[in-house]
């Protein structure tokens, strides 16, 4: 019987090593988040992993918004694009873009207009080239 007491132990151990593998990027990043001052609970995190959602991209996103003083958009919006199929790089440089020259952009609006197909940061970059505003 003691033979078989090694073999837990030792699949107990390597279990716990893969669990802290895992969770030792994840924590990292919501760290980094915490730093930053933008709210995402690692619980969201872990969610995104399981949903096969890229948290480094949203997490870094919802830095930059808030970063930017943007921070009415909470990490949940910030997912379902994602799980839309969205480019929330590109929807979050926009969004940021025009609130710093004082172009009233609406994030539903501009989800919306990426997810049917729209290159809305290059749309705003266009309007801020034309001195125009929406």
């Amino acid at each position: 019987m003691e033979p078989l007491i090694w073999v837990v132990i030792g699949f107990s151990i390597f279990a716990i090593l893969i669990v802290i593998f895992f969770l030792s990027s994840l924590f990292s990043l919501w760290f980094q988040a915490f730093l930053s001052n933008a709210q995402v609970p690692l619980s969201s995190i872990i969610a995104m992993k399981f949903r096969k959602v890229n948290p480094k991209i949203v997490v870094m996103n919802k830095i930059r918004l808030n970063k930017s003083g943007i921070t009415t958009i909470d990490i949940a919006a910030l997912e379902n694009h994602v799980l839309a199929g969205g480019d929330l790089n590109q929807v979050v440089s926009a969004l940021i873009s025009g609130t710093k020259a004082g172009i009233g952009l609406d994030w539903h609006e501009l989800t919306k207009r990426n997810l049917a197909g729209h290159h809305v940061l290059h749309e705003v970059n266009e309007l801020l080239a034309e001195g125009k505003m929406e």
